[in-house]
C-alpha cells in the first residue's frame, strides 16, 4: 500500500513537468514510474490497471526506442495475461520476451518468464513440460542467487511433483522453499508453500 502510494505520486509529479527536467527526459521518467506502478497494481491483483499501466510504458518507450522497460513491462503483461487466464495471449508474449532476453543474456528475466510459462503449462495439464520449464527456471535463480526466486520455483515445482504423483520429493522442495521464504520474509511466498505443503501432507 506504501509502494501505490509513492508511484502513484510519481506518476503526478512526472505528468506535471517539462520535457527536461533531467537527463533521461520526462518520457523516461514517466514510463519508469507508470512500470513500477503496473508491478505493484499486479501483485495487488488489480489487473486491469495494471495492463493500463504497462501499456502506455510501452507506449512511451516505443516513441524514444527504450528497450529495457518496454521489454520488462511486457513480460508483466504477460503475467497479467496469465492471471487472468488469457492463456494464448500470455503464452505468446512470454515466449517472446523470453527469446528477447535470451539474446540480452538477462537471466533473471529469463528464469520469470520460463517459470510462468511452467505454470501455463501446469494448469493446461503438460506436467512434464511444466517440469522441463519450471526446473530450467530454478536452477538459473540458483546460479544467479535470487533467493526469493529460488524459493518461488521450488514451490511450485514441488506442485509438479506433486501432480507427478512424487510427495517425497515435493515435501522436500516444500521444506527448502519455505526455509527461504521465512528467511527473506516473504509472507506471499510462506503462505504458498504452507498451503501447499497442506495439499502434500
Amino acid at each position: 500500500k506504501a509502494a501505490r502510494e509513492v508511484v502513484e505520486e510519481a506518476i503526478s509529479l512526472a505528468r506535471e513537468l517539462q520535457d527536461d527536467c533531467t537527463d533521461w527526459g520526462i518520457i523516461w521518467l514517466l514510463g519508469y514510474s507508470l512500470h513500477r506502478a503496473g508491478y505493484v497494481a499486479l501483485w495487488q491483483g488489480r489487473y486491469a490497471l495494471s495492463r493500463d499501466m504497462l501499456s502506455e510504458t510501452i507506449m512511451l518507450c516505443n516513441q524514444k526506442g527504450e528497450l529495457f522497460f518496454a521489454l520488462w513491462s511486457n513480460l508483466y503483461l504477460g503475467e497479467v495475461d496469465f492471471f487472468e487466464g488469457k492463456d494464448e495471449e500470455a503464452r505468446e508474449r512470454l515466449e517472446f520476451v523470453m527469446s528477447v532476453y535470451k539474446s540480452l543474456e538477462i537471466r533473471t528475466q529469463v528464469a520469470e518468464a520460463l517459470g510462468f510459462l511452467g505454470l501455463l503449462s501446469l494448469r493446461q495439464g503438460n506436467v512434464e513440460e511444466a517440469y522441463g520449464q519450471l526446473s530450467e527456471s530454478l536452477s538459473i535463480r540458483k546460479e544467479v542467487g535470487d533467493e526469493q526466486g529460488i524459493a518461488w520455483g521450488e514451490i511450485w515445482l514441488a506442485r509438479v511433483e506433486h501432480a507427478r504423483q512424487n510427495p517425497e520429493r515435493a515435501r522436500h522442495l516444500l521444506q527448502e522453499g519455505l526455509l527461504r521464504a521465512l528467511k527473506s520474509s516473504s509472507r506471499l511466498y510462506t503462505a504458498m508453500g504452507l498451503e501447499e505443503l497442506g495439499s502434500v501432507v
